[in-house]
């Protein structure tokens, strides 16, 4: 079994480069740069302008939010989407806006989940919260050259991530035996993680 991990691993030097630029998909300055990638693109893949169009996800959460929910939650279907702030409302819009029937759950960090309220909802999260930037060696402050600095590192390796994706994959099993993998990659090397077997 593979567990494919998108990202630009295999990009030139050139074009990780160019993803260092900072240009932010909200700024009214993008959408001439968007429109034009867009149609640079229809054009390399051989698409018609009529009949199809080319939409590039770049790392931001609004894109891969409203692309997840547009991909994985039917129009019609429910999403539970936990309220939570600004992000549960951008969420909560995008989804409402495409047809799917948002079920609110009220947060608050001052009083317990109600089991009834989430009644019904068949749903694990499985993520890493045990590597990463927050364990990662080196770490820790220092007065460098007069001035103070602080200092994280980040590391994965293979084993971490086939192990988070092993205990997906048992919990599935005992449950309705499907897998939802979703990835973010950007232009940290530690995000671009290429695929890792499972066996």
């Amino acid at each position: 079994m593979l567990l494919l991990i998108p990202g630009p691993v295999t990009t030139r030097p050139e074009v990780r480069a160019a993803l260092g630029v900072d240009i932010a998909p909200w700024d009214f300055d993008f959408r001439d740069v968007y429109s034009g990638v867009r149609n640079r693109l229809l054009r390399i893949a051989g698409g018609v302008p009529e009949k199809h169009a080319a939409l590039p996800l770049p790392g931001c959460g609004h894109f891969i939010t409203e692309a997840a929910v547009r991909t994985f939650v039917p129009v019609g279907g429910r999403i539970l989407i936990p309220q939570v702030g600004a992000y549960a409302d951008r969420m909560t819009r995008l989804a409402s806006e495409a047809g799917r029937l948002v079920v609110k759950l009220p947060v608050s960090h001052l009083e317990p989940l109600r089991p009834e309220v989430v009644e019904g909802i068949d749903l694990l999260v499985v993520r890493e919260l045990t590597g990463g930037l927050y364990f990662g060696e080196p770490r820790g402050r220092a007065l460098v050259e007069g001035k103070r600095e602080a200092r994280n590192t980040m590391v994965y390796d293979e084993v971490e991530i086939a192990r988070i994706a092993r205990v997906a994959f048992e919990a599935a099993r005992a449950r309705r035996r499907h897998v939802t993998h979703v990835h973010k990659a950007n232009v940290l090397e530690v995000s671009q993680r290429g695929e890792v077997r499972i066996g």
